[in-house]
């Protein structure tokens, strides 16, 4: 296993801790989620997607690691969501409430259901993660095409 993704698997463990997904419910993505599924990424932080009421709630249990945490909807061109940024042990974490992304027609995605997740155990912990072909779907519908190219190179293994 890779220095980072120790790092970064020793980093989530203690969110594991912190935030009790029976009482908080939380969906780990982007490139982290991509790498315990076995796509071959770079690992640049750990992205999770919670509610916005649980956005809130995670900015008190993660206030001694808070790098910006305003609360409030942060939207660019491709993405909008409540976005609070911690580090935590040199990793970055990014807590987006209430995802979106922009569609090709210029209409917002819909907001994650909690449940809409798939159970991948790695390193002897149950991660809640989205199914790889979610992910692909969003990273086509933003550009990403060097994430999508990676996804369907595991899809098609």
């Amino acid at each position: 296993m890779k220095p980072e993704l120790e790092k970064t698997l020793a980093v989530l463990k203690m969110l594991c801790q912190k935030l009790d997904s029976d009482k908080i419910p939380w969906i780990l993505t982007g490139s982290t989620s991509l790498i315990l599924q076995g796509v071959d990424v770079p690992l640049k932080d750990i992205d999770i997607l919670v509610s916005s009421d649980d956005c809130r709630k995670i900015s008190v249990l993660l206030a001694d690691y808070i790098v910006e945490a305003p609360n409030d909807v942060s939207e660019t061109d491709k993405y909008r969501s409540n976005y609070d940024k911690y580090n935590i042990d040199g990793i970055e974490v990014d807590i987006l409430g209430n995802f979106q992304y922009k569609l090709p027609d210029g209409s917002w995605s819909k907001i994650k259901d909690m449940n809409d997740c798939k159970t991948l155990e790695y390193a002897g912990i149950k991660w809640r993660v989205l199914p790889l072909e979610e992910e692909l779907k969003e990273y086509r519908a933003v550009g990403r095409n060097d994430k999508v190219e990676a996804i369907l190179r595991k899809l098609n293994d």
